[in-house]
């Protein structure tokens, strides 16, 4: 993939603390304090109401928002 996940559970953003790659953007928005880090399962997704990929190439604002809702029941 040439992105990191971030989801949001309606409060706070977050990252699964140990991803496929740690990603200048991901490590950024940790330092801003943007995002936290969590040890995110896939049982947990359901958990969430949206989620963003982001990377190096995107801004935090142009990055797009999807919606679990429309998702579930495809994990």
């Amino acid at each position: 993939s040439y992105a990191n996940l971030v989801f949001f559970d309606g409060v706070h953003w977050v990252t699964p603390s140990q991803p496929l790659l740690m990603g200048t953007r991901r490590a950024a928005l940790l330092k801003a304090g943007v995002i936290i880090e969590a040890p995110i399962q896939i049982k947990e997704l359901n958990s969430f109401v949206d989620f963003k990929l982001i990377n190096a190439m995107m801004l935090w604002e142009e990055s797009i928002l999807f919606q679990i809702e429309k998702i579930k029941g495809q994990f």
